[in-house]
């Protein structure tokens, strides 16, 4: 058992979920093949975890209306982030039990295809994607209609979000996106200035801004620019009170912290991004880490406020460490390491019909560029001091 925090996590509990299949070699199905069908237990309960993806980085992961997960990666064809890299797609129908083949959604050739990242219209049940092409230098959209089994021909909208004096880097999340009550789908994006935009301050010149639609996916729009020093990749999620929250990759004079930015009108305009209480960041290689946030529960639903957040929680890209915030992301409870003492980093989560988490999540120590999918409940996380109670 190669996880070693949670297997004797299990030991105490007493359960015997973990399924962990021999592992193969990842090869792209002509057709893809459905997952099993057969129901998983009436009441999924502990943990239980699988490994997903091979040679393969920056994992998003979304639950359809119909309750398939669908979990996105970059296929790493080399070693590098500007190499012959493609968007994949894996689908499971019984909760992340089994997984069909990998679907190809994206292979430009000897050219980057990557940071994939979705989010489902829940009125229609279309999943759009977007990701970048020619090592994010162009911002490209995708969708599907038929619950992840097939994607359209992708099409560029470069030029209706890039703006002057942007650099060629302009890149999606990565990780999921959201859809606000209002309707409106949102994907977090970020670029990068020329260099004579750039200062001691902000020396990449590198912020946060998000796209949106407000008519299914018709058109896209770009909306507002995280204002204050360098943000990164980002993760956001919407407030029990209809406002965002931004959570982002610091740089710059915030080395080794997270930033925040909060929005109080659908992402139109954000606040000056500062500092997270409680939250902190890898410095292994001067910019951080990617991280995940997603709201588990709201006061509106269920018995209160619940908002996950998972990122590598020492000084190098590994112990990666769920925490939990009750106050809407004021404040950060730790929970579980749930990959201790070896490479973990980039993650993003996602919540299943039955209330139980999906993490998808990288890491070296099982071979190079493994993607894991790991399952989970509250109670689990919090030793069964917590659980959920719907309204």
């Amino acid at each position: 058992m190669r996880n070693t925090v949670a297997w004797a996590v299990l030991t105490t509990l007493g359960t015997a979920l973990l399924y962990v299949p021999a592992a193969a070699e990842d090869k792209p199905a002509g057709a893809a093949k459905e997952a099993a069908t057969e129901p998983g237990p009436a009441a999924f309960s502990g943990f239980t975890e699988v490994k997903l993806f091979g040679g393969c980085r920056i994992p998003a992961i979304v639950v359809t209306n119909r309750g398939t997960l669908l979990a996105f990666c970059e296929r790493r064809n080399t070693s590098s982030d500007s190499g012959d890299n493609d968007v994949w797609c894996k689908r499971s129908t019984d909760g992340g039990k089994t997984w069909s083949e990998a679907i190809v959604i994206d292979d430009d050739g000897r050219r980057t295809s990557g940071n994939p990242c979705p989010v489902v219209d829940r009125t229609t049940g279309t999943v759009w994607l977007g990701f970048g092409r020619d090592h994010v230098k162009r911002i490209m959209l995708t969708h599907s209609e038929d619950d992840g089994l097939s994607w359209a021909e992708p099409r560029e909208i470069t030029d209706r979000i890039k703006r002057p004096g942007w650099g060629p880097m302009m890149a999606f999340g990565p990780g999921h996106g959201i859809q606000l009550e209002s309707g409106r789908l949102l994907l977090p994006h970020n670029h990068a200035r020329e260099r004579d935009g750039a200062s001691d301050e902000d020396p990449a010149g590198r912020h946060d801004h998000v796209i949106y639609s407000d008519d299914r996916g018709k058109t896209w729009k770009l909306g507002g620019i995280v204002p204050g020093t360098y943000t990164g990749e980002n993760s956001i999620t919407e407030m029990a009170d209809g406002s965002l929250y931004l959570n982002a990759r610091a740089g710059g004079r915030a080395h080794g912290k997270r930033l925040i930015s909060r929005s109080r009108d659908g992402g139109l305009t954000w606040s000056l991004a500062e500092e997270a209480e409680g939250l902190t960041d890898p410095v292994q290689y001067g910019t951080g880490c990617q991280a995940s946030v997603v709201r588990l529960t709201d006061e509106n639903r269920h018995d209160r406020n619940r908002v996950l957040f998972c990122n590598p929680g020492g000084e190098k890209r590994e112990d990666l460490t769920l925490r939990i915030s009750y106050d809407e992301c004021e404040t950060w409870e730790k929970l579980k390491v749930l990959h201790a003492g070896r490479d973990a980093s980039y993650s993003d989560m996602a919540v299943l019909p039955d209330m139980s988490i999906g993490l998808l999540y990288e890491t070296n120590a099982t071979g190079w560029h493994s993607i894991w999918f790991a399952r989970f409940t509250l109670e689990w996380l919090t030793d069964g001091k917590d659980r959920i109670e719907t309204k």
